[in-house]
């Protein structure tokens, strides 16, 4: 449904941050859908199959963020979420972030906030 939701946009540059089971699934499925993404784990090396398959690579956060209309966070956990994207928050803004991560009702007030 994500997937489908993201093609609709048009021309849209997603952004995958986070490439475990989910996160890769994903960037894989968008793109088999035709769309330009662009993915960075903390773990450099879990990006290589993807960019095999057409993913461009990001050096850094930052440059994943700034290279998505679209970013897609697949992290482990709301707290490693949190730190990661406040170091771009400038760099978000006019962006849509899409948080897959597993957190509480009160984490996601946090982050809106």
């Amino acid at each position: 449904m994500l997937v489908t939701a993201i093609t609709t946009l048009g021309e849209t540059r997603v952004a995958v941050v986070g490439l475990g089971n989910m996160g890769a699934a994903l960037a894989r499925a968008l793109l088999k859908r035709g769309l330009p993404v662009t993915v960075w784990n903390r773990t450099a090396g879990r990006a290589a199959s993807l960019i095999r398959e057409g993913a461009v690579p990001a050096a850094g956060l930052a440059e994943a963020v700034a290279a998505g209309h679209v970013v897609v966070a697949c992290v482990s956990t709301f707290d490693v979420a949190d730190t990661l994207f406040r170091q771009v928050r400038d760099e978000l803004a006019g962006k849509t972030l899409v948080n897959l991560t597993t957190s509480t009702p009160g984490e996601a007030r946090r982050t809106a906030a």
